[in-house]
């Protein structure tokens, strides 16, 4: 499957994988400000199978899973946008609010 997506990307022109992305982003922000968490997890799936290294779709990815409760998963993806962009402000904050919520005042505390 990896493999025919990969094709299918070397065949599509540059210009329309972006626009695709940026129609997913679209997508994945409005399904989780609609409160369509379930919606906004899968789009944010669909953007990580064409971009996988998109901090920003790892952070969308993150709060669609903790709208969810689903916290695992969202630390996971918020630790994940923080390895593609040490910088990301945002990622530490979701990352520290996530670890909170689940009573991980240490992690917490040095994620913010």
């Amino acid at each position: 499957m990896a493999s025919v997506l990969t094709l299918s990307l070397l065949l599509i022109p540059q210009g329309v994988v972006a626009q695709s992305v940026e129609e997913l982003f679209e997508r994945g922000n409005t399904a989780q400000s609609e409160s369509r968490y379930e919606d906004a997890e899968r789009t944010w799936r669909r953007v990580l199978e064409i971009d996988p290294n998109n901090a920003y779709a790892y952070i969308g990815l993150g709060n669609a899973l903790y709208l969810q409760r689903k916290l695992e998963e969202a630390i996971s993806a918020y630790r994940r946008a923080i390895e593609l962009n040490p910088q990301f402000a945002a990622a530490y904050n979701n990352l520290g609010i996530a670890l909170y919520d689940q009573g991980k005042l240490e992690e917490a505390i040095s994620a913010y």
